[in-house]
């Protein structure tokens, strides 16, 4: 973005760079929401320099990082779970216990066609 920014001049004599606070606020609006609020909680965007900003949401994208690879490990422990003794290494499929639930009101089929003539 700085980069961006410090090239405007050259691109079009109508448009000038932004100023430290405006890049600030552009740059901190870049950011996913929960991460704008959690920051807004402690600090203001007004006071904060770029570099403030930046080491925030870099702490907040390790942390992202890490809660999505915990989640992943989780799926798969769950899946392993799931699959009991047999599995991706054995060739025989996963038996899933089925439930049968008889109604009151059930005929037997020979009796139900029976009525249907």
């Amino acid at each position: 973005m700085e980069r961006i920014n410090s090239f405007l001049p050259y691109m079009s004599h109508d448009i000038e760079p932004l100023n430290d606070d405006k890049f600030s606020r552009c740059f901190f609006n870049c950011h996913p929401n929960k991460w704008k609020d959690a920051f807004l909680e402690n600090n203001t965007v007004e006071d904060a320099t770029k570099q403030r900003i930046s080491s925030f949401m870099r702490r907040k994208e390790t942390q992202s990082a890490k809660k999505e690879q915990d989640n992943v490990y989780k799926m798969k422990q769950k899946k392993q779970r799931c699959r009991g003794l047999s599995g991706k290494d054995s060739d025989e499929p996963v038996a899933r216990k089925q439930k049968t639930i008889k109604k009151e009101n059930d005929i037997p089929k020979e009796e139900y066609l029976k009525r249907l003539k």
